[in-house]
C-alpha cells in the first residue's frame, strides 16, 4: 500500500519489527524530514502529507502513535482526528497534534476531539521525543490492562467476559452472513475427585494442560476458546454447521484423551477425559445467542448422563423445525 513518497521510510525489510511505530501526517516535507531524521533510530516511521491517506495508512499499518499536523490542505488535522476516532480500528491510537502556531483555542479543540497531546513544532526535539515516549508507554499500559481484563489468569486463555463479547459479536456477524454459528461446552470429567486426590496444585496444572490442548486442537484462526468457569471450557466456531461441530468436538475429546493425564479417581478411565455438549444454528432475529448456549448446556448434560467422555451435538435448525434465515428483499 503506497501512500506517498515517504511511505518507504518504514517499509525496509531489515526494520526491527520490535520498534514502536509512528505515523507522521504532515504536508510539510521539511517537517517530515526533520522528524524522521530525529526519530528513525528509535522508531519505525511512516509518513504521508494528506489527512485522508493518513487515515488509510493508520488503518492498514496500525501505528503506536500518530503525529498529526493541524493545518493540512483540504482535509485538515481536526477532520482527520474525527475520522480516526470514529473508526474502531484506529480510535485507540494516540494522536499528538503539531503546529507552528499553537494557540489556546487550537489546543483546546485538539484535546476535545480526542488528541492525547499538543506540541508546537518549535519545541526542542528531545522534549518531543519524551512526550512521544510518554504517550506510547501509556498506550502499551492500557493494552496490557485490557489483555489482563479479558484473560483467565490461571490458563492464560480468554475469560468468561471475553467469551460473552465474542459470542454476541459472532452472532451478529453470522446473522448478517446467514451462516452457521456453533458453541461447544467442555467439562473435565470428575474433576472434583481429581482435585481431592491429587491436590489443587496438580489440579491447576491439569486445567492449564487441558486449556493448551483445546487451544492447540483448534486449527482455524477464527475459532475461539475460553475458560467458562471452574473445570469448564467453551469454544465458539463461526461458519460451522452441526456435522462440522461434531467432528471438531471429537477432535477435542481425543486430543485431551491422548494427553494421558493420570486420573485414578475417574469412573470413566484411568486418565483425564472430557464431556462435550454442542449446539449449532444459523442466527435468526427470533433467537438469541443465550438460547444457543442453553442448548449446548443441555447437550453437555446429556453427554454426562450417557456416561461421559463423549460428544453430544444439537442442530437447532432441525430441533426448532428448520427455521430459515431471513432473505434479502430485492
Amino acid at each position: 500500500m503506497q501512500n506517498s513518497k515517504y511511505r518507504a521510510t518504514g517499509a525496509h525489510p531489515d526494520v526491527d519489527i520490535k520498534k514502536d511505530r509512528i505515523l507522521i501526517i504532515d504536508d510539510s516535507s521539511v517537517s517530515i524530514d526533520i522528524l524522521t531524521a530525529s526519530l528513525k533510530n528509535e522508531f519505525v516511521i511512516f509518513a504521508t502529507p494528506d489527512g485522508q491517506k493518513g487515515y488509510e495508512t493508520a488503518k492498514f499499518e496500525q501505528p503506536d502513535l500518530i503525529l498529526l499536523d493541524i493545518h493540512l490542505p483540504e482535509f485538515n488535522g481536526y477532520q482527520t482526528c474525527i475520522l480516526l476516532k470514529s473508526d474502531p480500528a484506529t480510535q485507540a491510537i494516540p494522536i499528538i497534534f503539531m503546529t507552528t502556531s499553537m494557540t489556546e483555542e487550537s489546543e483546546t479543540r485538539a484535546l476535545m476531539l480526542g488528541g492525547a497531546d499538543t506540541i508546537s513544532k518549535r519545541t526542542n526535539i528531545e522534549i518531543i521525543k519524551l512526550r512521544i515516549k510518554n504517550q506510547i508507554d501509556l498506550k502499551h499500559y492500557r493494552e496490557l490492562l485490557e489483555r489482563l481484563s479479558i484473560t483467565d489468569e490461571l490458563t492464560n486463555i480468554a475469560n468468561r467476559r471475553r467469551f460473552n463479547e465474542f459470542l454476541h459479536q459472532e452472532w451478529r456477524n453470522m446473522m448478517r452472513a446467514k451462516d452457521f454459528l456453533s458453541v461447544i461446552l467442555i467439562d473435565i470429567d470428575y474433576f472434583k475427585a481429581y482435585n481431592d486426590h491429587y491436590g489443587h496444585i496438580l489440579g491447576d496444572r491439569c486445567l492449564q494442560q487441558v486449556a493448551r490442548t483445546i487451544q492447540g486442537a483448534l486449527s482455524r484462526p477464527m475459532d475461539f476458546v475460553a475458560r467458562y468457569g471452574g473445570e469448564e471450557f467453551v469454544c465458539v466456531l463461526p461458519m460451522t454447521d452441526a456435522k462440522g461441530t461434531e467432528i471438531v468436538g471429537e477432535k477435542l475429546r481425543n486430543a485431551v484423551l491422548q494427553q494421558k493425564i493420570p486420573h485414578l479417581q475417574s469412573l470413566v478411565a484411568d486418565v483425564v477425559t472430557v464431556s462435550l455438549g454442542a449446539a449449532s444454528v444459523i442466527p435468526h432475529p427470533e433467537l438469541d445467542a443465550n438460547r444457543l448456549l442453553d442448548h449446548a448446556d443441555q447437550a453437555l448434560y446429556q453427554s454426562k448422563n450417557d456416561g461421559r467422555n463423549r460428544v453430544t451435538c444439537t442442530d437447532l435448525m432441525v430441533a426448532m423445525g428448520g427455521i430459515e434465515p431471513p432473505t434479502l428483499g430485492l
